[in-house]
């Protein structure tokens, strides 16, 4: 059974919706307050609000790094 995304910790594999695919990674960190960012491997910054019930989680997806709000990911492995 997968894990809530709310309760996600280092090292915890996650998927979430992209286009008509569904990328994959692994958690780096997880941000319960203030704002979450990533530089791409393209060299933009995204960011994310992070809140107590809803953080932004820090991903790396491989080639590049990612940033999510716990509510955006989806298919959580143990």
């Amino acid at each position: 059974m997968p894990k809530d995304p709310h309760q996600l910790k280092e090292g915890d594999k996650v998927q979430w919706n992209w286009g008509g695919g569904a990328p994959s990674g692994t958690v780096k960190e997880v941000v319960t307050e203030g704002e979450a960012k990533v530089t791409t491997k393209r060299g933009n910054e995204v960011k994310k609000d992070a809140s107590e019930e809803n953080p932004a989680i820090k991903i790396d997806a491989g080639s590049s790094d990612a940033v999510k709000r716990a509510n955006e990911l989806r298919g959580v492995a143990p």
